[in-house]
């Protein structure tokens, strides 16, 4: 009896998760765990449930359950490492996104969210060979090629970052962050009038964008 009541806790858990309702999701999973200490799934569904509710102390708790009871858990880690990203812990979430890719190398989104930990430390040439890794498993993902452009940004290799950040427009031509971002770069090699072009092009994309009309403004300065 008690394998189909956690069965229909599991089932009832995933089904508020795909609708969207994280709280009974919570309810559910919490049920799940007091019934079954040690069914990993209730754990995992529980950290992830109250991360959606931005429970992020409460998350890490029930992943690091998860993980007691399997250490192989993917879902388990990703909700921890979410967490404590979050909460700004950054050299605890890396830690932890890295355990990812050991387990799961073809995941694409854990090097992603390792490279974004990385560059939160202004650790951007390791966060460049992340993104690479990113691109090598989805080599047509504008963000990427974004992110690539920013940690080139950091360490000064403009010319590098202005080409990066054509990529992710020419796969996405209404990137207006892209296109904002590319303006950045462009004064730092004296080619202002493009800059004020991208600034343009990222404003007619999105008009509200604070970042296209500061840059605009010193687009020539």
């Amino acid at each position: 009896m008690n394998t189909i009541s956690i069965e229909s806790l599991i089932h009832s858990t995933t089904e508020a998760i795909d609708s969207g309702d994280f709280v009974a999701a919570v309810n559910f999973a919490k049920s799940a765990t007091l019934l079954a200490p040690s069914e990993v799934d209730a754990w995992a569904l529980l950290a992830h449930s109250r991360s959606e509710l931005n429970d992020f102390q409460g998350a890490i708790d029930a992943a690091t359950t998860a993980l007691q009871i399997d250490p192989e858990n993917e879902s388990a880690m990703l909700s921890l490492a979410w967490s404590e990203q979050n909460l700004k812990r950054w050299e605890a979430s890396l830690e932890h996104y890295r355990l990812l890719p050991e387990r799961y190398p073809e995941n694409a989104s854990d090097h992603h969210n390792i490279a974004a930990i990385l560059q939160r430390l202004d650790r951007h040439k390791e966060a460049i060979d992340a993104i690479n890794r990113s691109l090598e498993i989805r080599p047509d993902h504008p963000p990427e090629y974004s992110m690539l452009s920013h940690s080139l940004q950091e360490i000064g290799q403009y010319q590098s970052a202005i080409a990066d950040f054509d990529k992710a427009i020419a796969l996405n031509p209404g990137y207006a962050d892209a296109c904002a971002n590319k303006g950045k770069s462009l004064p730092l090699l004296n080619r202002h009038d493009e800059a004020f072009a991208a600034y343009d092009k990222a404003l007619s994309i999105k008009p509200d964008l604070a970042e296209a009309w500061l840059g605009r403004g010193n687009a020539f300065t």
